[in-house]
């Protein structure tokens, strides 16, 4: 009797057109949607990515699938956030957290709604409420006990903020947690983007 083959959202680009192409419209078709859309973000290929993204929200509210539409908001937000478009941004990365807030997502997606929100304020100049934001995300991280943190570094974005404000020490303390949390992660690209900040 022959064993049913599990199926898997593969990686590369090519694969996945083929999995969108040939799959049914289930909850791994919404994550290798989702994936295929990231892909067109990090190419800089905007309207292609919101295009995906718009398909996304659909199935996902027809699927009745949280994960599915928080991907959607989180795209667009991402899209108008590396456009400079960041009242935009805030608008979906709201939405993402009002989806982490009315849903079991977890711990994880609060984490990162929580940052991008934060983050998209300190970028807008509302430094005092963007603060509340990350300061929030990094307690849900700490006292979860996450794996690893997703989306921006609610560490950097504090200690930049408190930087702004003045607090050094403070700023500094977030910097160097920042540092120990990348390390473990063997995320180089950041440790050098956390190392020019407080070298700054």
């Amino acid at each position: 009797m022959a064993v049913a083959q599990k199926r898997t959202v593969p990686q590369s680009t090519d694969s996945l057109v083929q999995f969108l192409t040939t799959s049914p419209k289930d909850t791994l078709y919404l994550q290798a949607l989702a994936d295929y859309a990231w892909k067109k973000v990090d190419a800089s290929e905007y309207k292609a990515a919101d295009s995906l993204a718009k398909v996304l929200l659909t199935l996902a509210q027809q699927l009745k699938n949280k994960k599915g539409a928080f991907d959607s908001y989180d795209l667009r937000g991402r899209s108008a956030y590396v456009q400079g478009k960041y009242s935009e941004a805030l608008d979906f990365y709201k939405k993402t957290l009002q989806l982490t807030k009315s849903s079991s997502l977890g711990a994880s997606s609060q984490q990162r709604a929580l940052t991008n929100v934060g983050m998209i304020l300190h970028l807008m100049g509302n430094n005092e409420e963007g603060l509340k934001y990350v300061l929030e995300s990094i307690k849900i991280f700490e006292r979860e006990r996450l794996p690893k943190l997703s989306g921006s570094s609610p560490y950097d974005i504090a200690a930049a903020i408190y930087h702004l404000q003045g607090k050094n020490e403070v700023a500094l303390k977030y910097f160097q947690q920042s540092l120990e949390i990348k390390t473990k992660e063997k995320n180089y690209r950041g440790l050098a983007v956390t190392n020019n900040r407080i070298g700054s």
